[in-house]
């Protein structure tokens, strides 16, 4: 059997790893935030307001930076 290696097959192959980086490491992130939530709010009982500027600041800090 040839194995196919055009330049389609090359770009699946690169398309594949990039999404499937971004996929996990986008479920990291989100699930860690709502956990933090979580625990903050109704573990802790820490006050809503002060719980969503924690979770965002978190956010702002771990999330990569936009490509130019």
């Amino acid at each position: 059997m040839r194995r196919n290696s055009g330049p389609w097959a090359a770009w699946t192959g690169i398309l594949l790893a990039i999404f499937g980086a971004q996929g996990g490491t986008s479920v990291a992130l989100y699930t860690s935030a709502v956990y933090m939530l979580y625990f903050l709010q109704d573990v802790l009982k820490v006050d809503s307001m002060q719980t969503n500027m924690c979770v965002a600041v978190a956010v702002l800090v771990t999330a990569p930076p936009p490509c130019p």
